[in-house]
């Protein structure tokens, strides 16, 4: 599944992040919240982007 809206992707055990079609960071929830992982989410997107 490819969703782009961060709410959603939130409730995801484990994130994987592409860049030019490649897995560039991959992210797990594990026990946090949904609301502190959306903010590490959204926080990789914001650190992609200055890359």
């Amino acid at each position: 599944m490819v969703p782009h809206e961060s709410f959603d992707i939130s409730s995801c055990d484990r994130v994987e992040i592409l860049r030019d079609g490649v897995i560039w960071r991959t992210l797990e929830r594990g026990s946090l919240e949904r609301s502190t992982f959306q903010d590490q989410l959204l926080d990789a997107i914001w650190d992609m982007d200055k890359e």
